[in-house]
């Protein structure tokens, strides 16, 4: 990672007073809109009163709409350090960023890289002549493909679980509307509505975690991850990315269904199709420690694994296991699960503040769920109990898996 980075930008800083006025303004032009009709008796609009309040509606809505998605663009000093990342006058700490990947441009949309915070939340956007630019800021950010995971918003993949369990809740949402039409009761609809508006937000948004061992689609049911190495490639579909694997393939949707995808879906696309392209290429490019075989659980039993892994002397028959070995399976996307769950425990026992700092390092860039864990606990200084708690949740993910 750079020590600092400084050049000359144009970027865009979503300032949430500006973002709150645009929200409030909606909300604002919404109630007028509603506001029109009734005070006309709920008929059809005849009185200049209604008619001006029905108007100024649309014109507070439309100003409000326009300066949230209006592109504030402007030229000034980009400076990238240690502390974090000076826009102009703005300055957003390194630890208020949980996320950033490059946007190539579609339609009016500029190529740029989108700085993302809690709650995915954007917090800036910095304009970029090129993927090799992109990656440069990244890099001196800390959050590139081998470094961090990046998050992206999507949809459920059709056919998974949480899908099905949306398309159950849409058709319970039609039992209230059909009583209504047999056994009256206006108020029902509001129930059926209420069921499909709960049904969206549970079941139909996701997330999608792409990080340098794999991807995983963090639906509200079952949360898939896919690892690289059983990924054939990534591509497009008409609705967003889809990754090949050798049994099937996944549809990940980035724009929801039957709607027509403007230039933000469309960046959103191809964000997510670049950096999950990036990460698999950075995965096939990274080479097996030596030592991962070592300390690899390869079907020992657990006792015997922990005797193996935390005997550091060796024998006369096998060299003793070195610390750059042990970080280098840690570090590496392409080492077996047991085998980088392995080497952290056995470096947290005698990590100080500089070992624990990079094995955090190496659980940002880490989407496998259990084994982010033991990174974690690693990572924060839990105790040998919790780890090995951990270790054995990553032994039987394994097993499940050369099971399958």
């Amino acid at each position: 990672m750079a020590e600092t980075l400084q050049r000359e930008a144009e970027f865009d800083v979503m300032r949430r007073r500006e973002v709150r006025r645009g929200v409030a303004g909606l909300a604002l032009s919404l109630l007028l809109i509603a506001a029109g009709p009734t005070l006309d008796g709920g008929g059809v609009l005849t009185g200049f009163v209604p008619v001006l309040i029905l108007v100024a509606g649309l014109v507070v809505g439309g100003v409000s709409l326009a300066s949230l998605v209006r592109s504030r663009f402007r030229r000034g000093q980009l400076t990238i350090d240690r502390d974090g990342v000076r826009l102009g006058d703005d300055f957003i700490p390194r630890a208020a960023i949980t996320s950033a990947w490059f946007s190539p441009g579609a339609g009016r949309l500029r190529a740029s890289v989108r700085l993302v915070g809690d709650g995915d939340r954007e917090l800036a956007q910095v304009a970029v002549g090129s993927e090799a630019e992109a990656n440069e800021l990244l890099d001196a950010l800390g959050l590139g493909p081998r470094q961090r995971t990046a998050r992206f918003s999507a949809f459920a993949p059709p056919g998974g679980t949480t899908a099905m369990a949306a398309y159950g809740a849409f058709a319970l949402g039609f039992l209230p509307m059909v009583a209504m039409f047999l056994f009256g009761g206006p108020g029902l609809v509001a129930l059926s509505v209420l069921i499909w508006s709960v049904a969206s937000a549970l079941f139909v948004p996701c997330q999608v975690h792409v990080g340098a061992d794999g991807l995983l689609i963090a639906t509200r049911l079952a949360p898939t991850f896919i690892p690289w190495s059983e990924v054939a490639g990534v591509g497009y579909y008409e609705r967003g990315v889809v990754v090949r694997r050798k049994e099937g393939e996944i549809r990940i949707p980035t724009a929801q269904p039957g709607r027509f995808a403007n230039d933000y879906d469309r960046a959103l696309q191809q964000g997510l199709f670049t950096r999950a392209s990036q990460a698999l290429a950075a995965y096939r490019s990274g080479e097996q420690p030596d030592a991962a075989a070592r300390v690899a659980r390869r079907g020992r039993a657990h006792g015997e694994w922990m005797r193996d892994l935390f005997d550091r002397e060796g024998s006369f028959r096998v060299a003793p296991v070195l610390d750059d070995q042990l970080w280098r399976v840690v570090e590496s996307p392409t080492a077996e699960a047991t085998a980088r769950a392995g080497a952290a425990a056995v470096l947290a026992r005698t990590a100080d503040e500089s070992g624990r700092s990079r094995l955090r390092i190496a659980a940002d860039a880490c989407t496998a769920p259990r084994l982010r864990i033991v990174l974690d606990r690693t990572a924060s200084g839990a105790s040998e109990a919790a780890v090995e708690e951990a270790l054995i949740e990553v032994e039987e993910e394994g097993d499940t898996r050369r099971g399958a």
